[in-house]
Parts: structure tokens; C-alpha cells; sequence
């Protein structure tokens, strides 16, 4: 049972100021109505005119407590190569309570027990809610990780989950906006390119005229603020930030304890996600604390190298009639009228697409044979079909029964190669499932359709909470027209 001091604690993180309203404030405001919360040490009336603004090296365990506002528009792909991208409207208010502990100040590896997580968004007049599971509550965040730093212990995440607790501002990396010496008020600096990624969730920096100057000082605590512009770039799409920001740094503890944030982002439509247009609004307390489910021994235990698995994300069927893992690479470009359609994107481009459909449930024991699954295929592609490489069946470890068929065609004067799958239970669920890629992206590609199908079980009984967060077309990127044959 947690100790009263840590049900106090986490009373007072819930109530305190810095939450408001959960009402969407316009951002030009919200910088104004912004005020920090007063460190655990009481503040004096004393001031001076310098500060030392050090973080700490031997941090503390903390209890985070963040609110998250946005609103603005979704942009999907235009539904012609002249069109405009379509416009969806969408809200959004977010709740997060978490423990963290440092298990690597130096590389700012960490490890969060999430007490809270989730979201309700509103996209085209659609309400949905987005929670973390509880079996996937521990997360470890190790930067070195490229494009996969954030990893629950528990299990793979959906990408709902990982875009829910993939915040800007992270509270492992505030402190790293401080310059580290002594500065005087009216001082500015400005911030290295690596850190603003991380900070702010891109992949790259190209270019950013951000500053954080110190305001004032006084015994207890100094205020800062932050304001500039961040251009980047996710997953190859462009992305402009526009940045303001108020800090407070505690020192006694010699970290920052409170952050506001603000953000005017702008993004293109890209092959994996809708572009966006958004005002963003976040308030983050983060308090010394007890964080009994961060024991040390537990969190030496569960490293992310022991959970297999930890690096891959799950995805499951609206109509809950499949699971499985994937790589990250692998992003859904819809799931509609029983199709799920994955796009694998690459250096910002799609090598390979993947169609998978839950078919009919049989009756326990009936097959298709190889040879009439080879008759299928035959007839699908027709004069395209130029070769057959491959035709096998098999067992999978986990009972499902494949059948795997590899061939190699042509579609207007380009050579192309599919990979076809039939796969079925011992209770009748059976989907079928093709892999389509351009010749020269075969190689590359190798056997990552082996990887994928592997991992795919049959379920008519998942938990339907992960439901998407937008419209289905807005998950619709890019139109047909760009999709691999």
C-alpha cells in the first residue's frame, strides 16, 4: 500500500494550478494567463541578478504530472493529384500522471510508471478516447535508440499509444535547456539542434532561432522563458514549430520543476500520417517524491534488452479479428470494409505494401490445398504473372497453418513481385495476405513479409479500446495513386 505521503503528494500534483480549466485557451492568451507554480521550497521577496543554472547530477526519483491541450486541423491526402489536401477539425485534451526515474543521467535514459495516461480527441465531429494499457504502464526511454527510444516493458504498444505518450517537452530532457554556468537576468542563449529534436519529437533540426533567457531570480527559484521558431522534419515530412515557453528552475533541487509550453505547428501530409495545423498547449509540475513502483532493484530488472519484443509496436483489427507485431517502419494506410492496408516506409518513401484481409470462418478442420491457393493466384494476377519462385506450406509456432506463394510479374512495363499468403486455424478463422513491392526494392525489402506474418494471431475477443483516433480517411495519407501494385 503507498504511504500517505505519497497520496498526499500525488492529491496536491492533481490539483495544482497549473492544470486550469480543461478548456481549450487561444495560445496568444495563454502565454499571458501562463503563471508557475511555487517550488516546494517557499519563495522570498530576495532577488539577484545572477544565478547558477546547473541541473543536478545525481537527480532525484519524480512524480510528473502534465496536461496537454490542442486543437487545429488534420490534413489528409487530396482525393486528386490537383486537389487540396482535406481538412479535418480536430480537438484534443490529454492526462498524464507518471513516476520517473533516471537509470542513466549521463545518456538521459529513464524508465516511467505511467499512473495515468490517456486522451479524448475529437476529429470531424468523431469522439474517441485514447488510453495506455495496463499491462503496458513501465516505459523506458533510451535516446540512443534511434527512431525507437520510447519502449514499453510490458509489451509492444499500438501506435496510439506510442503518439499518446510521445510528448513534446519531455520531462527527462528540460533540464537540458539550461545552459550549465552561472547567467545573468536578461541573459539569452540559445539551444543545440539534437536537443530540440528530442525535445520537440523530430527526427532532424534543420534550422531554429530558439532562445531561453532568464527573467528573474530569487532566493528559491529563477524564472526563464523560451521563444523562437524550430523547423524539421518527421519521418521526411517538414515541420514548423513556432515556440513559447516559461520555466522555473528550483534551486534547491537544481532542476526545473515547471514547464509551459505553447506551440503553433504546421506539417505536410506525409506517407504515414496526416499532415496537421495545430495551437498546442502543455503544463508539466514535476515534484520530488516517492515512486514505490520504481523500486531500483525492478528497474535493474527490466531493461529493455530483456523484453523481447519492446522494440516492435502491435497493431489489431477494427473488427478485433487480428493481432500482431510489426516494426515501426510499417505504417497503416487504412482499415476499412475488412482491408487493412501497411504501408512500409523507408527514407521517406513506400518500399512495399502489405493488404491483409480476415476472410470467412470455416468449419474446424476444412483447408484450401496449395495447389488450389497457386489456381487463385494465377487468376488474381493474370498476364501480369510472369514466374512462380516459390510455393510452400507450413506451421507456424503458433498453430497457424501457411501458405506461402512468391511470384514475380510485370504491370505497365515494370517488373514487380508479390509475396501471397493464406493463413488458417484449426477452428476455421482463415485471412489472406499480399506483400506488393517494385523489383528493385525486393532486395531491399528481403524477408521482412516472413517477419510480419509470424507474428499474426486470430482473436474475436481482443479489448476494443484502441480504437482509431481519427476518421479512417484522415489515416488515409496518401491516395491510391501511390500505393505499390
Amino acid at each position: 500500500m503507498p504511504c500517505l505521503h505519497w497520496i498526499t503528494r500525488r492529491k496536491s500534483l492533481v490539483a495544482a494550478a497549473l492544470l486550469g480549466p480543461a478548456t481549450l485557451t487561444p495560445l496568444s492568451t495563454w502565454a499571458q494567463q501562463a503563471t508557475p507554480v511555487a517550488p516546494r521550497a517557499t519563495q522570498t521577496a530576495e532577488s539577484t541578478a545572477r544565478c547558477n543554472l546547473t541541473a543536478a547530477q545525481d537527480l532525484v526519483p519524480t512524480l510528473v504530472k502534465v496536461v496537454y491541450e490542442v486543437d487545429g486541423k488534420l490534413l489528409s491526402a487530396p482525393e486528386t493529384a490537383q486537389g487540396r489536401p482535406r481538412e479535418h477539425v480536430m480537438r484534443g485534451i490529454a492526462n498524464f500522471l507518471y513516476e520517473e526515474r533516471f537509470t542513466d543521467i549521463a545518456n538521459r535514459q529513464v524508465v516511467r510508471y505511467y499512473d495515468e495516461a490517456k486522451a479524448d480527441i475529437s476529429a470531424s465531429g468523431r469522439a474517441s478516447e485514447v488510453r495506455l494499457r495496463d499491462d503496458r504502464r513501465y516505459v523506458a526511454i533510451d535516446p540512443q535508440q534511434a527512431g525507437r527510444s520510447l519502449r514499453s516493458l510490458g509489451g509492444p504498444l499500438t501506435r496510439s499509444e506510442l503518439e499518446l505518450i510521445e510528448l513534446p517537452g519531455g520531462s527527462s530532457w528540460v533540464d537540458q535547456l539550461l545552459p550549465g554556468r552561472e547567467a545573468s537576468v536578461g541573459e539569452k542563449w540559445s539551444h543545440d539542434e539534437q536537443l530540440l529534436g528530442r525535445l520537440f519529437n523530430l527526427d532532424a533540426v534543420t534550422a531554429n532561432d530558439l532562445k531561453t533567457e532568464l527573467v528573474s531570480v530569487t532566493a528559491d527559484a529563477a524564472q526563464l522563458s523560451m521563444a523562437g521558431s524550430v523547423v524539421g522534419s518527421v519521418s521526411g515530412v517538414v515541420t514548423e514549430l513556432k515556440v513559447q515557453g516559461k520555466l522555473t528552475f528550483n534551486r534547491q533541487l537544481q532542476r526545473i520543476t515547471w514547464l509551459a509550453l505553447g506551440l503553433q505547428e504546421e506539417r505536410s501530409v506525409g506517407l504515414g500520417s496526416p499532415g496537421l495545423q495545430a495551437t498546442s498547449r502543455l503544463r508539466m509540475l514535476i515534484d520530488a517524491g516517492a515512486v514505490p513502483h520504481l523500486d531500483p532493484q525492478l528497474v535493474a530488472a527490466m531493461t529493455p534488452s530483456t523484453m523481447a519484443g519492446a522494440d516492435l509496436l502491435e497493431y489489431r483489427t477494427n473488427d478485433g479479428t487480428l493481432t500482431f507485431p510489426h516494426d515501426r517502419r510499417w505504417h497503416l494506410h487504412s482499415d476499412q470494409g475488412g482491408l487493412i492496408v501497411l504501408r512500409r516506409i523507408e527514407d521517406g518513401r513506400v518500399i512495399a505494401q502489405c493488404n491483409l484481409k480476415p476472410l470467412l470462418q470455416l468449419a474446424p478442420g476444412q483447408t484450401l490445398s496449395l495447389e488450389q491457393f497457386q489456381t487463385e493466384v494465377r487468376t488474381a494476377l493474370g498476364t501480369a504473372l510472369q514466374q512462380v519462385v516459390e510455393a510452400k506450406e507450413e506451421k507456424l509456432p503458433s498453430g497457424v497453418r501457411q501458405l506461402r506463394i512468391s511470384v514475380i510479374g510485370q504491370v505497365a512495363n515494370a517488373p514487380v513481385h508479390w509475396v501471397y499468403y493464406q493463413l488458417s486455424d484449426a477452428e476455421g478463422h482463415q485471412a489472406t495476405c499480399v506483400f506488393t513491392m517494385s523489383g528493385e526494392d525486393a532486395t531491399r525489402f528481403g524477408g521482412e513479409d516472413v517477419t510480419l506474418v509470424s507474428g499474426i494471431r486470430f482473436a474475436s475477443d481482443l479489448d476494443q479500446s484502441d480504437q482509431p483516433a481519427v476518421p479512417e480517411e484522415v489515416a488515409q495519407s496518401t491516395d491510391d495513386s501511390d500505393a505499390v501494385r
